[in-house]
Protein backbone atom coordinates (compact mmCIF):
# COMPACT_ATOMS: atom_id res chain seq x y z
CA UNK A 1 0.00 0.00 0.00
CA UNK A 2 2.64 2.68 0.88
CA UNK A 3 4.88 1.89 -2.48
CA UNK A 4 1.54 2.58 -4.03
CA UNK A 5 0.55 5.50 -2.33
CA UNK A 6 4.50 6.43 -3.41
CA UNK A 7 4.39 5.79 -6.52
CA UNK A 8 1.14 8.01 -6.92
CA UNK A 9 2.80 10.83 -5.33
CA UNK A 10 5.72 10.37 -7.52
CA UNK A 11 3.57 10.42 -10.70
CA UNK A 12 1.05 13.22 -9.44
CA UNK A 13 4.38 15.57 -8.79
CA UNK A 14 5.92 14.61 -12.34
CA UNK A 15 2.64 14.69 -14.46
CA UNK A 16 1.69 18.55 -12.14
CA UNK A 17 4.92 19.55 -14.01
CA UNK A 18 3.61 18.72 -17.37
CA UNK A 19 -0.03 20.28 -16.79
CA UNK A 20 -0.98 23.83 -16.68
CA UNK A 21 -2.13 25.84 -13.81
CA UNK A 22 -5.27 27.79 -14.00
CA UNK A 23 -6.35 30.97 -12.07
CA UNK A 24 -7.79 29.54 -8.89
CA UNK A 25 -9.83 31.19 -6.14
CA UNK A 26 -10.18 28.42 -3.87
CA UNK A 27 -7.39 25.82 -4.93
CA UNK A 28 -10.14 23.49 -6.18
CA UNK A 29 -10.05 24.60 -9.84
CA UNK A 30 -8.15 22.08 -11.99
CA UNK A 31 -8.04 21.00 -15.61
CA UNK A 32 -10.28 18.35 -17.08
CA UNK A 33 -11.93 18.36 -13.24
CA UNK A 34 -14.19 15.45 -14.22
CA UNK A 35 -11.80 13.10 -13.32
CA UNK A 36 -10.38 12.78 -9.41
CA UNK A 37 -8.33 10.43 -7.85
CA UNK A 38 -8.93 9.14 -4.22
CA UNK A 39 -6.36 7.84 -1.56
CA UNK A 40 -7.81 5.91 1.35
CA UNK A 41 -5.77 5.76 4.17
CA UNK A 42 -6.06 4.25 7.56
CA UNK A 43 -9.02 1.85 6.86
CA UNK A 44 -7.74 -1.12 6.50
CA UNK A 45 -5.28 -1.15 8.99
CA UNK A 46 -7.65 -0.25 11.98
CA UNK A 47 -9.36 -3.27 13.71
CA UNK A 48 -11.51 -0.66 15.46
CA UNK A 49 -13.47 -0.46 11.91
CA UNK A 50 -12.93 -3.71 10.90
CA UNK A 51 -14.99 -4.95 14.06
CA UNK A 52 -18.11 -2.84 12.69
CA UNK A 53 -17.56 -3.34 8.78
CA UNK A 54 -16.10 -0.63 7.97
CA UNK A 55 -13.67 -1.71 5.27
CA UNK A 56 -11.56 -0.12 2.55
CA UNK A 57 -13.36 -1.98 -0.29
CA UNK A 58 -16.92 -0.41 1.60
CA UNK A 59 -15.73 2.94 1.77
CA UNK A 60 -13.99 3.13 -1.75
CA UNK A 61 -17.11 1.67 -3.10
CA UNK A 62 -19.23 4.65 -1.39
CA UNK A 63 -17.16 7.35 -2.26
CA UNK A 64 -17.29 6.17 -6.07
CA UNK A 65 -21.04 5.85 -6.18
CA UNK A 66 -21.05 9.56 -5.18
CA UNK A 67 -18.47 10.52 -7.37
CA UNK A 68 -20.67 9.36 -10.52
CA UNK A 69 -23.83 10.29 -9.04
CA UNK A 70 -22.73 13.74 -10.00
CA UNK A 71 -20.86 13.06 -13.02
CA UNK A 72 -17.79 12.60 -11.71
CA UNK A 73 -15.28 9.82 -12.72
CA UNK A 74 -13.18 7.62 -9.91
CA UNK A 75 -9.35 8.61 -11.62
CA UNK A 76 -6.76 6.39 -11.60
CA UNK A 77 -2.99 6.54 -10.04
CA UNK A 78 -1.84 7.22 -13.47
CA UNK A 79 -4.53 10.49 -13.99
CA UNK A 80 -4.11 11.62 -10.21
CA UNK A 81 -1.39 14.60 -11.79
CA UNK A 82 -4.42 17.07 -11.13
CA UNK A 83 -4.62 16.60 -7.80
CA UNK A 84 -6.23 13.64 -5.52
CA UNK A 85 -8.73 13.65 -2.95
CA UNK A 86 -7.43 12.08 0.37
CA UNK A 87 -9.86 10.18 3.03
CA UNK A 88 -8.32 9.60 6.10
CA UNK A 89 -10.70 7.58 8.83
CA UNK A 90 -9.11 6.78 12.74
CA UNK A 91 -11.51 4.47 14.18
CA UNK A 92 -11.59 3.95 17.97
CA UNK A 93 -13.73 1.77 20.34
CA UNK A 94 -16.59 4.83 20.75
CA UNK A 95 -15.28 7.30 18.91
CA UNK A 96 -13.86 8.47 15.09
CA UNK A 97 -12.38 11.21 13.01
CA UNK A 98 -13.01 11.54 9.14
CA UNK A 99 -10.73 14.03 7.85
CA UNK A 100 -10.65 14.90 4.16
CA UNK A 101 -8.55 17.01 2.01
CA UNK A 102 -7.82 17.57 -1.48
CA UNK A 103 -4.08 17.78 -2.68
CA UNK A 104 -2.50 19.29 -6.16
CA UNK A 105 0.10 21.69 -7.38
CA UNK A 106 -0.18 25.57 -7.01
CA UNK A 107 2.00 27.68 -8.95
CA UNK A 108 2.39 31.61 -7.36
CA UNK A 109 4.25 34.67 -7.44
CA UNK A 110 5.78 36.68 -5.11
CA UNK A 111 8.27 39.46 -5.58
CA UNK A 112 8.62 38.83 -9.15
CA UNK A 113 9.79 35.11 -8.34
CA UNK A 114 7.74 32.17 -9.55
CA UNK A 115 7.38 29.31 -6.67
CA UNK A 116 5.71 26.16 -7.62
CA UNK A 117 4.08 23.55 -4.38
CA UNK A 118 4.37 20.21 -5.94
CA UNK A 119 1.73 18.95 -3.32
CA UNK A 120 -0.03 21.85 -1.64
CA UNK A 121 -3.31 21.15 0.07
CA UNK A 122 -6.00 23.10 -0.89
CA UNK A 123 -8.96 21.90 0.59
CA UNK A 124 -9.19 20.19 4.34
CA UNK A 125 -12.37 19.47 6.74
CA UNK A 126 -12.45 17.42 9.27
CA UNK A 127 -14.92 16.02 11.94
CA UNK A 128 -14.77 14.17 15.13
CA UNK A 129 -17.33 12.30 17.25
CA UNK A 130 -18.48 9.56 19.12
CA UNK A 131 -20.99 6.79 18.08
CA UNK A 132 -22.81 3.76 19.72
CA UNK A 133 -21.05 0.96 18.04
CA UNK A 134 -22.83 0.95 14.42
CA UNK A 135 -21.11 1.93 11.45
CA UNK A 136 -24.23 3.94 10.13
CA UNK A 137 -22.90 7.03 12.12
CA UNK A 138 -19.73 7.08 10.52
CA UNK A 139 -20.44 6.51 6.79
CA UNK A 140 -22.99 9.00 6.91
CA UNK A 141 -20.62 11.37 8.66
CA UNK A 142 -18.76 10.53 5.42
CA UNK A 143 -21.08 11.39 3.20
CA UNK A 144 -21.99 14.82 5.37
CA UNK A 145 -18.01 15.02 4.45
CA UNK A 146 -17.99 14.65 1.15
CA UNK A 147 -21.41 16.60 0.00
CA UNK A 148 -19.75 19.99 1.37
CA UNK A 149 -16.66 19.14 -0.58
CA UNK A 150 -18.09 17.89 -3.96
CA UNK A 151 -20.35 21.13 -3.74
CA UNK A 152 -17.34 23.08 -3.26
CA UNK A 153 -15.61 21.50 -6.03
CA UNK A 154 -18.10 21.38 -8.49
CA UNK A 155 -19.03 25.27 -7.98
CA UNK A 156 -15.39 25.98 -8.15
CA UNK A 157 -14.80 24.24 -11.58
CA UNK A 158 -18.15 25.53 -13.30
Amino acid sequence: MRSLLLTGLILFFGVNLLHGQIFSETGLEVENHEDIYVVLLGIDEDEHALNIGITENRVRSRVNVRLRQIGLKPATIEDSGKGYLTINMTILPRAFNIALSFTRGVTFFSEDEMYLLMGATVYERSITGQFSGSSDFIISTLDQLLDQFLSDYLDAND
